[in-house]
This record gives structure tokens, C-alpha cells and sequence, in this order.
């Protein structure tokens, strides 16, 4: 199975595009600024049951940030 990039990982939708491949063994990588467009706390919420998987990594950046994406996916 591939690895798979989910923007807005920690929100409702992506949480939900996240976890279903993670129950089966996948590996996710989160990408999420966690903005107040859904409540900050309920979006920690979810992303902690995301951590629970260990096929799963989060970055904390907005993705209209190419700086912070270069810092976090150069390897670096």
C-alpha cells in the first residue's frame, strides 16, 4: 500500500480519509495548519486518534506555505 497525503488531516473529512486506510495497515501523512475553521480543540481531538496508528505522521503547516512545506518534506 502506498503512503497517502491528506490535507486537512485533522479535520472531519480528512480524518475520515485518513483512518479508514490506517485500520488497514496504511500509512498517512497528515498535513494540517489546524485553522479555527472547525473548533481547534475538536480537531486536536481527532488528530490524537490518529496518532494512535503507528503508520501515521502529522506535519503541522498551512499548505499555501511553501517554506514551511519545503522544511517539512525535505528530509532535512
Amino acid at each position: 500500500m502506498a503512503k497517502i497525503l491528506v490535507t486537512g488531516s485533522a479535520g472531519f473529512i480528512g480524518f475520515h480519509l485518513a483512518k479508514k486506510p490506517l485500520m488497514a495497515g496504511g500509512e498517512i501523512v497528515g498535513l494540517d495548519n489546524f485553522n479555527d475553521y472547525y473548533d481547534p480543540a475538536f480537531k486536536e481531538a481527532l488528530n490524537e486518534i490518529l496518532e494512535r496508528f503507528p503508520g501515521y505522521r502529522l506535519y503541522r503547516a498551512d499548505l499555501r506555505e511553501s517554506e514551511a512545506l519545503k522544511k517539512n518534506f525535505s528530509g532535512k
